[in-house]
């Protein structure tokens, strides 16, 4: 959410040097005015909205809480990404998960 909260920021650069067709964007949704902080600000969703055009050859990996991926989704799929080509997991927290098993 903050520019705190960034981890890996070099191997991801080294990934998307390395790997092509590999795009790394971080996005901060909550990026405080006190942040030295020139990237991309917003939910993930508006950002790629805004940001990809065609995505139709792309895989996308999608890690989070359920309601960002059940959003994210869709979005990616207006852009051209097909079903079979999004995976996901989505985090839970341990009262959710102990919901399930009941």
């Amino acid at each position: 959410r903050r520019a705190a909260d960034l981890i890996c920021l070099e191997e991801l650069a080294e990934l998307e040097a390395s790997l092509p067709g590999f795009r790394f964007v971080p996005a901060l949704s909550e990026a405080g005015g006190d942040e030295d902080w020139e990237g991309e600000v917003g939910l993930i969703t508006d950002v790629v909205d805004r940001d990809a055009d065609d995505l139709a050859e792309v895989d996308a990996y999608l890690c989070g809480p359920p309601p960002m991926i059940d959003a994210a989704v869709p979005v990616l799929e207006a852009k051209g990404v097909e079903e079979h080509r999004i995976f996901f997991d989505k985090f839970t927290i341990s009262a959710d998960a102990a919901e399930e098993g009941a």
